[in-house]
């Protein structure tokens, strides 16, 4: 179940609020194995009302529609071809195709068609492009309350929006100018709340203030309650590198059971360690309770770092210690690294100090404690020193050198990193 499209949910309360009573058991729905694995082939989802909930399928690069009911069978087919479909209200559901309301009832048959234009040159206002479609919200879209319900129109003589309200059968009762009244949202005895950074760290709280649904998903919807359950969405990734985020749409209870797979559920665990490790203020709590390791060259590390060995052609291999992109790296430059940096020409532009990426430009340099700075190709700033040991029985022998690259934002964040390449030096 999934859309990329950016995601904002917006209610448009000016219908009529859905009071909360007495839940009927028969309407509570379980999360069984069977319901689970039923609503994970479905593009769309939106809330339960009087036991039965829209479901979307998309079909050549559209969405049909059905009904399903609380033990997930599909009890309306996903035939119906619309804009958008509307919760069940005292027996039927709103759906809204081109320039028509029609309603159907539980048997998906149409009770009666309300037709713009047969009205006077009024135009059928569709929910706000914010609403995402995949994710059916009952106070979006027109539902019956006390046996009326109100329809939006834009009247396209007078330039005004209107509500037209009308009757089971069909009639108009009234028509009012529209106007957004807050008294209509519906209530609710439970908030979101966010815990942490990055696109899915939304859960649920009740009117005590105790955790219900863990802040584990992108949104919460609050809706009516009467089902027990309530409409969720994941991303997974938050726009990093310019992609749109790719949304899964699914069901979350009171005891924080999900529709979602497990591979999604899993994909968006490594989105958001990878997201965590983007962030300078992830990095600089992680290195407050680092330990400190010693490497056989005689620097530091923190053991937050991932150590890895990346194969080069130049210099054979590379050991690196890397949180993100974060990267400690040291390697032992063969002799022709040692002639270089004798003769001042290590490292220039294009030299690999660190794996997969080169030198783009050097900004600072300190030959007399060859110490050097500058960009790379990717982005990052490095910092790197080397150290050129002579063996008196020998002479020169091959050159240790430390680097370190690290993203512009992490400057504060890696001054002890910077600190320990600088005063980094051979027992």
């Amino acid at each position: 179940m999934k859309k990329n499209m950016i995601f904002a949910l917006c209610a448009l309360c000016m219908f009529s609020a859905c009071q909360q009573g007495n839940v009927d058991k028969a309407e509570i729905v379980e999360l069984t194995p069977e319901f689970v694995l039923a609503v994970q082939k479905y593009d769309a989802l939106g809330e339960f009302s009087e036991g039965l909930a829209p479901v979307g399928l998309e079909k050549n690069g559209n969405l049909l529609w059905g009904y399903i009911n609380t033990k997930g069978e599909e009890v309306i087919s996903c035939t119906i071809k619309a804009s958008i479909v509307g919760c069940f209200s005292e027996g039927l559901a709103c759906i809204i195709d081109d320039e028509k309301y029609l309603f159907v009832n539980r048997d998906g048959k149409t009770v009666f068609t309300i037709d713009g234009l047969s009205k006077g040159l009024l135009k059928i206002i569709l929910p706000s492009e914010e609403i995402c479609y995949e994710v059916i919200q009952k106070s979006t879209i027109p539902y019956f309350k006390n046996g009326e319900c109100g329809l939006l129109f834009h009247d396209v003589l007078n330039d005004t929006d209107k509500i037209i309200y009308i009757d089971k059968n069909g009639k108009t009762l009234r028509e009012e100018t529209m106007k957004t009244d807050s008294s209509n949202l519906i209530k609710s005895r439970f908030n979101t709340f966010s815990e942490g950074e990055g696109y899915n760290c939304i859960g649920l709280k009740d009117e005590n203030g105790n955790v219900v649904i863990p802040a584990k998903y992108n949104d919460i919807i609050i809706g009516d309650e009467e089902s027990g359950i309530f409409l969720a969405t994941i991303a997974d990734n938050g726009g990093d590198d310019g992609l749109m985020p790719v949304w899964y749409v699914g069901y979350v209870d009171l005891k924080g059971n999900d529709t979602f797979p497990e591979q999604i559920k899993k994909q968006i665990q490594r989105f958001d360690e990878h997201r965590e490790k983007t962030n300078p203020s992830a990095f600089d709590k992680a290195m407050q309770n680092a330990k400190w390791i010693e490497s056989e060259l005689g620097f530091k590390y923190p053991d937050i770092m991932q150590e890895t060995s990346v194969e080069v052609e130049e210099y054979g291999y590379i050991d690196s210690y890397s949180w993100g992109s974060v990267e400690l790296c040291s390697f032992y430059g063969p002799s022709w690294v040692t002639y270089d940096a004798e003769n001042g020409n290590f490292p220039t532009e294009g030299s690999i100090i660190v794996p997969n990426t080169r030198v783009k430009e050097i900004t600072y340099t300190s030959r007399k404690h060859n110490i050097f700075s500058g960009y790379l190709t990717d982005g990052r700033i490095f910092y790197l020193k080397y150290i050129i040991p002579i063996d008196p029985n020998v002479g020169v022998i091959h050159t240790p050198v430390l680097s370190l690259a690290y993203p512009k934002e992490f400057q504060k964040e890696v001054e002890p990193l910077i600190e320990e390449v600088r005063k980094w030096h051979i027992h």
